[in-house]
């Protein structure tokens, strides 16, 4: 099923699509959208499931990559570059494998094709907890999933997912289908023998994150046989909120770098 996806245009110049990862939306990456826009024609997309996109109850990184695909087809580009984060990454991942021919250059940022524990599995029930008809302002929705998620920061990052909808407050995010595809989503689809991506591919990861570990580097080199691994100092998972500049520093050569 072709679903169109919801997304924000910055720029102009050569084409870039941002793919978000779990439980974010394209709203994540406006800052460093709006800075890679100085050079880069930049398209913050949200996933299926996410932000202002439809709703599906499959969500599979077969049918994401198909979504991306058809955004692509339909905004009638030619050559384009892709970065995505964690799940968002493992989108970027699939689409470039099954289409490489649309994909001029990938970045992946702190993923791995691999399987990973569910984690996300938490969030997502103590945001399903919540009565939010009967909540009237913000405050009481973060009062009320402090106690299953203690970290405030990522506290704040759920609740941006926090809308108005026919006079009461709602989840932007379809939970539902999260839950339902949770197993897949931490996993990676197994792919026939012979899918290799042979373009430039760049894996940025944080230096304090485990979700891009040394065990990983046969596996990655095996689908992406030119891939280069690059950590990035004092960064957690969430790379491009921990180390903003240092994050677009390094996109921005990974884009630019000479590939001949």
């Amino acid at each position: 099923m072709d679903l169109p996806l919801s997304y924000t245009e910055y720029g102009a110049g050569p084409s870039l699509v941002i793919l978000h990862g779990m439980l974010g939306s394209s709203n994540n990456w406006r800052g460093i959208a709006k800075q890679l826009a100085s050079t880069y024609h930049v398209f913050a997309v949200d996933l299926r499931n996410h932000g202002r996109s439809p709703w599906h109850e499959h969500m599979g990184y077969a049918e994401m990559a198909e979504d991306v695909q058809n955004f692509i087809h339909r905004q009638n580009l030619k050559s384009v570059s892709v970065l995505g984060h964690s799940m968002g990454g493992k989108t970027a991942m699939m689409l470039a494998l099954e289409h490489g021919d649309l994909v001029e250059r990938l970045i992946v940022v702190d993923i791995a094709p691999v399987d990973y524990q569910i984690d996300h599995v938490d969030y997502v029930e103590a945001m399903q907890a919540i009565d939010l008809n009967a909540k009237k302002n913000r405050v009481q929705v973060d009062a009320a999933m402090r106690e299953r998620v203690p970290q405030t920061n990522t506290r704040l990052f759920l609740l941006r997912n926090l809308i108005q909808r026919d006079g009461h407050f709602d989840w932007s995010i379809n939970l539902s289908a999260l839950a339902l595809n949770m197993q897949q989503l931490a996993g990676f689809p197994e792919l026939a023998p012979g899918h290799r991506y042979e373009r430039e591919t760049y894996f940025i990861h944080g230096a304090l994150s485990n979700y891009v570990r040394p065990a990983h580097k046969g596996v990655i080199l095996g689908l992406f046989p030119k891939a280069k691994l690059i950590p990035i100092p004092n960064a957690a998972h969430w790379v491009h909120f921990d180390q903003p500049d240092a994050f677009v520093e390094c996109v921005l050569a990974c884009l630019e770098a000479d590939t001949r």
